[in-house]
């Protein structure tokens, strides 16, 4: 949550190039949701299991390359700059 969008991005191409492959080898599914417990339910379970895999090493390795480098006083704990501010949400109210 804290470098939300090299993430989102980093994530977004990675499960693009999962479903491109998936989409361009036809893998399909007659089961609605299950993750991945259900690809052995899949119309080309192989080829799905390759795409998932695909769309993880990209993810990984543009999560790798676009995140900044944590400084060591950053990675012990004690962040340099970036302390959260106190919020306070004592004025909501819902009617």
């Amino acid at each position: 949550m804290n470098d939300l969008l090299r993430t989102v991005a980093s994530t977004s191409i990675g499960c693009g190039v999962c479903g491109a492959i998936s989409f361009t080898f036809g893998v399909g599914s007659k089961v609605p949701s299950g993750g991945v417990f259900v690809i052995p339910a899949m119309s080309n379970p192989f080829i799905a299991v390759v795409a998932l895999l695909a769309g993880s090493c990209v993810t990984a390795i543009l999560l790798n390359v676009l995140k900044k480098k944590l400084t060591d006083e950053e990675y012990a704990g004690g962040s340099v700059e970036d302390e959260e501010a106190e919020v306070d949400l004592s004025g909501i109210s819902f009617e």
